[in-house]
């Protein structure tokens, strides 16, 4: 059974029988165009998809609470950088 994961625009489509995961753009559906903007034969039968965009989210800046490497005690043996 294929698998279906949108993310933005695009959508990504698992067809397990080929072994094929197809990239179809909505924008260019809705034009008219060719919406498949990529096929990728993968070297196993998908049965799941997961997007993960990279985008941070807003007020996801770091902020106060994110993680330091100032202030704490270890050694520095094999690793190079300063405190």
């Amino acid at each position: 059974m294929p698998n279906v994961t949108a993310s933005d625009e695009l959508v990504y489509v698992t067809e397990p029988e080929t072994q094929t995961m197809h990239i179809v753009d909505l924008t260019k559906a809705e034009d008219g165009a060719e919406a498949v903007v990529d096929s990728v034969e993968l070297s196993q039968v998908p049965n799941e998809v997961a997007v993960a965009s990279g985008a941070v989210p807003e007020g996801a800046d770091g902020g106060e609470d994110a993680v330091s490497d100032e202030g704490h005690d270890h050694e520095h043996e094999g690793h190079d950088h300063d405190h």
